[in-house]
């Protein structure tokens, strides 16, 4: 039985460990420090055996190095377009804010002139009445603590006459 899952096991380990030692030794050849390994016999053999023998500028190499660089040209014109659009919506936003301000500077310059057509005449009128106000709101404020200092008394008197307090 465990001899039966040792072949799929050897298969699939070698089916993945040739791709990334394939695409290990590819990464290595770019390298200029790798180049005295793969100008020896044994890196030419290893080149050869999987199937990188082909010159550096080979068509393929640089179709592939062109196909690459892309996918990453791809991936950030992407981001540039995400980054994009959240200034779009940012600014639709900052506009809006703008066309509500302006209509409430409007409306306030509006008030303004309003209020600037006013005559004088009424502004003495306007006094008058709010110093009335403000006379019978004290006679009302003084007859008030009268009142509570009054019934104050009265409770306290009552207080210690039962001998509450």
């Amino acid at each position: 039985m465990p001899t039966l899952l040792l072949a799929p096991l050897i298969s699939a380990l070698v089916g993945i460990l040739i791709p990334a030692l394939k695409d290990l030794v590819r990464a290595m050849r770019t390298n200029p420090k790798a180049e005295r390994l793969f100008s020896s016999s044994f890196g030419k053999a290893l080149l050869k055996a999987f199937d990188l023998d082909a010159p550096k500028d080979s068509p393929e190499t640089l179709f592939a190095e062109l196909s690459d660089a892309s996918k990453k040209i791809d991936g950030i014109v992407g981001r540039i377009e995400e980054y994009t659009k959240g200034r779009e919506v940012s600014v639709r936003q900052l506009e809006t804010q703008l066309s509500q301000l302006t209509q409430q500077e409007a409306e306030t310059k509006h008030r303004i002139e309003v209020l600037k057509q006013v005559p004088v005449d009424v502004v003495p009128i306007m006094e008058a009445m709010l110093s009335k106000r403000e006379k019978s709101s004290s006679y009302r404020d003084y007859a008030l603590f009268i009142a509570g200092v009054v019934v104050s008394a009265i409770i306290t008197i009552v207080l210690k006459h039962y001998g509450l307090a």
